[in-house]
């Protein structure tokens, strides 16, 4: 009987060549892919942006600073120009939305992996996630609060949830998200304005997000 010695050499073979045990994927290439949105699902929910808009970015200035000229307000007046009950005021109304967008990204963000170059001890008390950074201060009524974001996490659902932010007080204000993938946080991407009614994002912005028109 020569079918046993083949039937052994075979198996013998095919344990040699590692046939049949799972290849292992790195553990820091695993998290770092599973940090990043695919392409294909990053935007796959746009059609729920209200007022979805891309501009060149020379015309930014005007569609962010469009929540202070909604009120028919001067986009360039400052704290200086106003009353010390409408500073109370505005302050509250600033504070009350920068809350609102701390526990969007506190819940967005939960189960987020976080990737190798995020993994750092910095901004304790300013950001509440390794994926954010907000700006709390004003200098004047602009009705506009910025967040910068880490650029490979801006995405459709990202623009949603944040849209979803601006009602009842809120609706006529505006949150700016400002990408980058500078660790330190420095906002040295674009700026992607979002109103309640509309969102605007710069044509150059559209490569760096994997935005295809």
């Amino acid at each position: 009987m020569k079918a046993l010695p083949v039937l052994l050499l075979c198996c013998f073979q095919l344990l040699n060549s590692g046939c049949g045990e799972p290849q292992l994927e790195p553990l820091n290439s695993a998290i770092e892919s599973s940090a990043m949105p695919s392409a294909s699902t990053r935007w796959s929910t746009r059609d729920q942006i209200a007022g979805l808009r891309v501009l060149e970015y020379s015309d930014m200035d005007d569609g962010k600073r469009a929540a202070c000229r909604r009120r028919g307000l001067d986009p360039d007046l400052d704290a200086q120009d106003m009353s010390e009950a409408e500073k109370e005021r505005y302050d509250k109304l600033n504070l009350s939305l920068h809350k609102k967008m701390e526990a969007w990204a506190e819940r967005h963000f939960h189960d987020t992996p976080v990737p190798e170059i995020l993994q750092k001890a910095g901004l304790e008390g300013i950001s509440v996630t390794p994926f954010t950074y907000q700006n709390w201060d004003w200098y004047g009524p602009s009705y506009e609060c910025y967040i910068i974001v880490w650029e490979d996490e801006v995405s459709s659902q990202t623009l949603v949830e944040l849209q979803a932010l601006l009602t009842g007080e809120h609706k006529d204000w505006s949150i700016v998200v400002c990408t980058t993938q500078d660790p330190h946080f420095d906002p040295d991407y674009y700026d992607i304005a979002i109103f309640s009614d509309e969102v605007l994002i710069p044509e150059e912005a559209l490569k760096g997000l994997q935005f295809d028109r």
